[in-house]
């Protein structure tokens, strides 16, 4: 039974992978095991409790195993396996393409439709390009075909690479045929290629598991397949350095921005195209991954830092509940409950149908208050506070934080006996006399 089916109370007899082994801290301080299993389908985490050192000396990463335990489904933690027991599976027993993750269509395929897209590339010194780099039987084809794309985040297993350089490719190649002023077999070369440095930047250890090699940490795959490029177009005859500085500039720029790790940003039609379908693919790699590791039965994947958000898959979604058909007639208002429902100013209100007796005149409708007469702003016209004083009348404006000279009249005085209202002065000091020996301003 492949991982994604298994539901809770499920007792396990597989054979699956190890994928990790890693030791935790406790509370208590003894140390536990975090252990990964993982099929085609997807990961089962198990936590070790005890005989830890045991436990992982014989958990080898990258080596099947045939797993016994109960699949649970904690309400915090989601499904996790209950491991019983374990033993090396025996070759034969299993069909290593059921244990590891790759592209969901076959190889074969992935190649058939490589070789028909470089078929389609005219411009001679390009073919030349993807000749001397994925041409059958060329070292870096038989190493480009099993590479992977990345150490986790999309297409992280074998053949990754080939599946996401040709994704990319066949986008890029029909995108030129709808945007003008494209260099389509420049554009198509480069995406075919544009993940180069991945060859020397990453590598398999432990049987499927991908991490970075020294130079992929040290330089990082966009420099190590700048060299490789450089070092190829040098070999190609006739080829011109502003041709090489095209390619070269998009191999460069492929990551979009300085802080995702590109030296330059895209500056031409053919490295923007690329970058934007080399982006394109990368988040729906992401969106596969995120799908195979989310809980069974869920709709909703995990939070990713590299995706910036959980993802919805529409399959596994419970269906809502379909909406109450509509009758007809016009629409009414939807109320909350115990709100009295809307009335019409044309309607009258049978106020209170269930007291009346039999043969009682229904209750004459309800009268309506009169909405409030308007003010008319002329109303305050005679208000001190509508007229302030006028400028002309003060002998200087107030100034901040000085004193009124006479306080505001009370608003409890009745309006008959209120006198007009006073002109506020600030309280000022005389004006100090300039020194003697300073002589007047002749303005």
């Amino acid at each position: 039974m492949p991982i994604r089916e298994l539901t809770n109370g499920t007792q396990c007899d597989l054979v699956l992978l190890v994928q990790q082994v890693e030791r935790r801290p406790r509370k208590s301080g003894e140390d536990f095991l975090k252990v990964v299993f993982s099929d085609r389908t997807g990961t089962l985490q198990a936590n070790v409790w005890d005989d830890v050192d045991e436990i992982e000396s014989l958990l080898v990463v990258g080596s099947p195993f045939k797993v016994f335990g109960k699949y649970e489904v904690h309400e915090k933690f989601g499904g996790q396996l209950r491991l019983e027991g374990f033993v090396p599976a025996e070759e034969g027993t299993f069909d290593p393409n059921d244990l590891r993750a790759g592209p969901p269509v076959p190889v074969p395929e992935l190649e058939r439709r490589l070789r028909a897209l470089i078929d389609t590339v005219t411009d001679s010194q390009m073919r030349a390009v993807l000749d001397a780099v994925l041409g059958e039987g060329t070292p870096t084809w038989e190493a480009y075909r099993v590479a992977p794309a990345a150490k986790r985040v999309h297409q992280a297993y074998r053949h990754g690479l080939l599946e996401h350089c040709l994704t990319v490719g066949e986008a890029v190649a029909g995108a030129a045929g709808v945007f003008p002023g494209i260099d389509r077999d420049l554009a198509v070369t480069a995406a075919l290629i544009h993940d180069i440095g991945k060859l020397d930047a990453y590598a398999f250890v432990e049987g499927d598991v991908v991490e970075l090699t020294d130079a992929g940490k040290l330089r990082g795959e966009i420099v190590i397949g700048y060299e490789r490029m450089h070092g190829v177009l040098d070999r190609i005859p006739g080829i011109t350095e502003k041709r090489k500085q095209a390619f070269l500039h998009i191999i460069l720029a492929h990551h979009g921005k300085l802080e995702h790790g590109s030296p330059v940003t895209p500056q031409t039609r053919e490295a923007l195209l690329v970058h934007t379908m080399d982006n394109l693919g990368g988040k729906l790699g992401t969106s596969d991954r995120l799908e195979q590791e989310r809980q069974p039965g869920s709709a909703w994947s995990k939070f990713d830092g590299a995706f910036g958000s959980a993802v919805w898959f529409e399959s596994e979604a419970e269906e809502p509940p379909a909406p109450v058909p509509h009758s007809g007639g016009p629409l009414a208002h939807e109320h909350a409950p115990g709100h009295p429902p809307e009335v019409s100013d044309d309607e009258p209100v049978d106020a209170a149908p269930a007291d009346r007796g039999p043969g009682e005149p229904p209750a004459p409708p309800a009268a309506h208050e009169p909405p409030p007469a308007a003010v008319p702003r002329t109303a305050f016209e005679d208000s001190g506070a509508w007229n302030p004083p006028s400028p002309d009348e003060l002998d200087a404006p107030p100034l901040p934080g000085e004193a009124l000279t006479e306080p505001p009249v009370s608003d409890v005085i009745p309006a008959s006996e209120r006198p007009e209202p006073p002109h506020y002065r600030a309280s000022r000091e005389s004006t100090p006399k300039p020194p003697p020996d300073s002589l007047p301003l002749p303005f």
